[in-house]
């Protein structure tokens, strides 16, 4: 697809026209104008895809590129308004794209091919009028809950904060956090943490400021390219820290005041567990998301000397001992804008399709069409319905939708793998007679 025919420019002469009739009816046809030349540029895409000559990862980032530009000449002709022509441009439209590719143009003979295109498209179609609304809402910032940005008194060669003696018999707390360039986000981080005796960040070889703004917080900097597991990251921040506790927490968390204070009050006591939990309070395009999921425990305060991390993508805690849980929150600021967190989902699911391929290759596509349904499908209800993402409006559907997407994006991956697998003749089964399968 070429992002050209996603910039067209919009004939001006609807900006000026006083008429709200002859308003609306430039307003309709310059929106079906861009449609009917997405929606060429949208069939030519699905054919190289289909036909496996772009990889998926590179589709969606393609996609991604181009939906950010026509969303802007969305909004200017056709602002997001009224809730109901918001949720129909949300659901109706990429269920109208999926009709179209799969049923009205044939996609339905080329088999599981022909549903995965249309199904992509289909998101691809919401993810455009995602940024359609997402341009609609008030821009500002969520207040930093650490304090200031700004490392007062910490040039550039400060000596990390281990050097400071704790208080007498206190235990000692260092904060691990993983990062690859992060300029635009890592001080308001390392701003929430300068409290902790020793900040140490593994840094994935940024190549923008990010090393530079953390060691002027005093940070003791750890470059180790990523090799593909985070939980391997985890461990090595665990490897190079000399407290007796650890912190771990993303560029993306603000540690807040409360959770500080709860902490130090932890540290000055002699705690019997292993590890503690605490929630993670989610703020996506700047709503902090009560319901849908958002609101969770993570165990990522744990006892240095009892703990390592297994996993890829989503990296876990073992534990020897108990696990203790604390009452207070970690804020989470996952999501600046759609595009953004994009990129970064379409290469956390490259990671774990790659896993779930290494894990269990033997799958028919019987069984893979299932999951490709049930999985997303399953992702939606959980966050919409059952965790009461509905409650949270717009934000709710957008980000219930946003991740259902992200479930069906790595079975998708995993079905690219096997179709590279099938040409090396490795692993593929395109039968129900596989030896096994994953569960759905």
């Amino acid at each position: 697809m070429h992002d050209a025919s996603f910039s067209k420019p919009v004939t001006a002469e609807w900006r000026v026209e006083p008429d709200p009739y002859h308003l609306m009816r430039a307003m309709t046809g310059a929106v079906e104008a861009m449609d009917a030349d997405r929606s060429a540029a949208m069939r030519s895409g699905t054919a190289k895809f289909a036909l496996g000559r772009q990889p998926i990862a590179e589709f969606i980032e393609q996609q991604n590129r181009s939906s950010s530009l026509q969303a802007k000449t969305l909004h200017a002709a056709l602002p997001a308004t009224a809730r109901a022509a918001v949720v129909q441009k949300l659901v109706g439209r990429p269920v109208a794209r999926f009709l179209q590719l799969y049923v009205t143009e044939g996609g339905w003979r080329h088999g599981l091919d022909g549903w995965l295109g249309g199904a992509l498209s289909a998101w691809c179609e919401f993810l455009l009028w995602a940024k359609w609304w997402e341009a609609s809402l008030p821009r500002g910032g969520q207040p930093i809950a650490g304090g200031s940005l700004t490392p007062q008194g910490m040039g550039p060669s400060a000596a990390p904060a281990m050097t400071r003696l704790p208080p007498s018999g206190r235990a000692t707390l260092s904060a691990v956090v993983l990062t690859k360039n992060e300029e635009p986000r890592i001080a308001r981080c390392l701003a929430s943490v300068r409290w902790a005796d020793e900040i140490i960040v593994v840094d994935g070889m940024s190549t923008d400021r990010t090393v530079e703004i953390c060691r002027r917080f005093g940070a003791r900097v750890v470059p180790h390219a990523f090799e593909g597991s985070f939980a391997q990251e985890r461990n090595l921040g665990m490897d190079h820290a000399g407290g007796d506790w650890v912190l771990q927490i993303d560029a993306d968390d603000v540690v807040t005041p409360a959770f500080r204070a709860v902490v130090e009050r932890l540290l000055a006591d002699t705690p019997s567990h292993a590890a503690f939990k605490f929630r993670r309070k989610s703020y996506l395009m700047g709503r902090f998301m009560r319901y849908g999921g958002w609101h969770h425990y993570l165990p990522n305060l744990v006892r240095r000397d009892a703990v390592r991390y297994e996993g890829v993508v989503h990296e876990r805690p073992i534990v020897r001992g108990t696990i203790g849980q604390l009452e207070a929150d970690v804020e989470h600021h996952p999501c600046d804008s759609l595009s953004e967190f994009l990129t970064r989902h379409n290469r956390y699911t490259t990671l774990a399709a790659s896993e779930l391929w290494r894990l269990q290759p033997m799958i028919s596509q019987r069984q893979l069409r299932t999951l490709l349904i049930r999985r997303p499908w399953k992702t939606f209800w959980k966050s919409y319905v059952k965790k009461g993402g509905f409650r949270e409006g717009l934000h709710g559907l957008v980000f219930a939708m946003f991740f259902a997407g992200v479930e069906f994006l790595k079975w998708a991956k995993y079905w690219e793998a096997g179709r590279t697998a099938a040409a090396s003749t490795v692993g593929w089964v395109s039968d129900d007679r596989a030896a096994g399968g994953a569960s759905a």
